[in-house]
């Protein structure tokens, strides 16, 4: 077997896999170690992706989206792992993002037991993707309407600072994000967001009351619980590339 692709920051998922893989693996803690990697010619049968890749420094650093998008385009052959702990802060973003943006078709949870790494780091078997997210990814495209026009990220990385107020977000943005667009953005990313956590957190949607005077709670409270995703340094990058406006036929 080729050698195995570790793109994680935390050591204890570094010892784990030298030990798993029998020393047949290349740990990259960051961005700039895996473009180093790759610059040495550095080859891999798979990778193995966290999304927070900040432990080394302490500071904002690209993020496994960044990661996975460069084994895309450089080491297209290498069989690409979302792995990650789903119930942190923004990962459940993360992964589906990696799949319906990026092509990673494996999502794998760091709880995983030793023979499903295994499977994951061997191109010839299965997708190990267990059936519960096999199924949930069926509705990956919810997750283009969370961007549904091309300039709400600057939306939502303020929107939980100013409360959802639509007067003081739309204040403390370019002159072409009005109170009645910043309304519309409201309005319609709590309905995304509803939608979004039917399918990927289980919760009815009934659980929201839907009057206008109740959308700020949770739509705050969604970008609280994903605020290292919609904050992710390299985010606008891929939403550049992704384009999910013109997936679902919106744009400004």
């Amino acid at each position: 077997m080729s050698r195995i692709l570790l793109v994680d920051d935390h050591p204890a998922e570094a010892s784990h896999h030298r030990a798993l893989f029998r020393g047949d693996v290349d740990i990259c803690r960051d961005y700039s170690e895996l473009i180093k990697a790759i610059n040495d010619n550095a080859d891999w049968s798979a990778a193995f992706v966290d999304f927070d890749l900040s432990g080394v420094s302490g500071k904002p650093q690209r993020t496994g989206l960044s990661a996975l998008r460069l084994l895309k385009q450089l080491r297209p052959r290498t069989r690409r792992i979302v792995y990650t702990t789903f119930d942190e802060n923004g990962r459940m973003l993360y992964a589906v993002a990696a799949h319906h943006w990026l092509k990673t078709e494996i999502i794998l949870h760091k709880a995983s037991d030793d023979r499903v790494l295994e499977n994951a780091a061997d191109p010839r078997a299965p997708n190990p993707t267990p059936p519960a997210w096999q199924e949930k990814l069926r509705r990956a495209p919810l997750i283009d309407y969370l961007f549904a026009q091309d300039n709400w990220l600057p939306l939502w990385r303020i929107w939980s600072d100013y409360n959802g107020s639509i007067k003081v977000v739309s204040d403390h943005l370019p002159s072409k994000n009005t109170p009645r667009s910043v309304r519309e953005f409201s309005e319609q990313a709590t309905d995304a967001m509803i939608n979004f956590k039917a399918a990927f957190y289980g919760q009815a949607q009934t659980t929201y009351v839907r009057r206008n005077v109740a959308r700020a709670t949770p739509l705050v409270a969604f970008v609280d619980a994903n605020s290292k995703f919609f904050n992710a340094l390299d985010l606008q990058e891929v939403l550049d590339l992704a384009k999910p406006w013109e997936r679902i036929g919106h744009s400004t």
